[in-house]
């Protein structure tokens, strides 16, 4: 029977993974981390990533460090750290350790910010070019990084500050042999990553364009926000922040009710089994 229940589990996640977690969001973290340790690595990582930050951090708390590091291997840099925010700094520092040293080093640059700082929020895995480097060499590392097409494309200089951009159709149309400083587009708009989210969605740059570099206060490229992203976190902030408590309202109301009393059945089990 028990084996009946995970399977119906796991297909609840696998269908409504937003009402999923904001059911799981209730219960005890350490149960939520036993029976996650049991799903498939993608559904739990699904779930993991529609739960509030704060609750995903106090499961994270009850979970095998490398069961963790596997189930944050496919959320965004920043959305790690928005999870790791709310862990103390030793747990917080483990987990930091484990990650590969490029996302490592993304990760604390992220977490030197506030959390109502665009610096704490930025999109790192950018395309970022030097501006001696040919087009050749610019299109190969884009085709081995599947970069979508429509991303913005940053040139820097030495000191890694944003001097350029470019589009991807371009680069596509220039000769290959020339550098990126021969075809380079305008100089970006930079945004402080200390500047807060509420000041920033009212800057004039939106009028003009929907994704702008960020830079610390050396003018050193941080990565980019999206003026859509600034907007979510300042609707969901809150709830960003703060644990949630109720499970939410809507479409998959229903589907919570239907799958709930199989959900708890389950976690009753694994609770009496941890005890």
């Amino acid at each position: 029977m028990t084996d009946q229940i995970y399977r119906m589990a796991f297909s609840f996640i696998k269908q409504e993974s937003k009402a999923a977690a904001r059911l799981l969001e209730e219960m005890e973290p350490a149960e939520v981390a036993e029976f996650l340790s049991n799903a498939p690595h993608p559904l739990a990582q699904e779930v993991l990533r529609e739960m509030a930050p704060s609750a995903c951090a106090a499961v994270l708390l009850h979970a095998e460090i490398s069961a963790t590091i596997l189930w944050l291997a496919e959320l965004s840099n920043n959305h790690v750290c928005a999870v790791l925010r709310h862990l103390d700094k030793n747990r917080q520092q483990e987990l930091l350790n484990q990650l590969p040293l490029k996302r490592r080093t993304a990760c604390q640059l992220l977490l030197t910010y506030k959390d109502d700082m665009l610096g704490a929020w930025v999109e790192t895995d950018v395309p970022v070019f030097p501006v001696d480097m040919s087009v050749e060499d610019a299109l190969k590392r884009l085709k081995r990084k599947s970069f979508a097409e429509d991303r913005v494309i940053l040139v820097v200089d030495d000191e890694r500050r944003p001097v350029a951009t470019l589009s991807f159709t371009v680069l596509l149309r220039s000769t290959k042999t020339i550098t990126l400083e021969s075809i380079a587009g305008p100089k970006p708009e930079l945004i402080n990553g200390a500047m807060t989210l509420s000041t920033a969605i009212s800057l004039p740059v939106w009028q003009q364009q929907d994704v702008a570099a960020v830079v610390n206060r050396r003018r050193e490229l941080i990565g980019v926000i999206w003026y859509s992203d600034i907007r979510r976190l300042l609707s969901t902030h809150a709830q960003l922040l703060e644990p949630a408590h109720a499970p939410a309202a809507g479409a998959a109301q229903d589907l919570i009710q239907a799958y709930s009393d199989s959900m708890r059945g389950l976690l009753d089990v694994v609770g009496k089994g941890i005890g």
